[in-house]
């Protein structure tokens, strides 16, 4: 099999979009966890429900990264931004794990 920078950067972005969905599920299950003392507001969980919106969808489209035929530097870091920026976000909306 012959690895191509397609497939490169198709890993590169699964891998983040993977951490942020996992940092994004292990904090909603400790807002549903009723011994954690973690309080749920309604706001919080809209947010994180619509963060998690927006990783599947991420995720969906992400499709459209194979039809790309020639990578060079600065358009790996465009395509990397996003889930980049969307595990930013997810790690300022979840509590920490005390």
């Amino acid at each position: 099999m012959e690895v191509t920078s397609t497939l490169l950067v198709a890993i590169m972005f699964t891998v983040i979009l993977s951490i942020g969905i996992g940092n994004l599920l292990m904090g909603i299950s400790s807002l549903v966890d009723r011994r954690s003392g973690t309080r749920a507001y309604w706001v919080h969980a809209t947010w994180l429900v619509l963060l998690l919106l927006v990783y599947c969808n991420i995720f969906w489209d992400s499709i459209g990264i194979f039809s790309v035929e020639d990578w060079g530097f600065l358009s790996f870091l465009y395509v990397i931004a996003g889930p980049i920026l969307l595990l930013f976000a997810t790690n300022v909306l979840v509590p920490e794990a005390s």
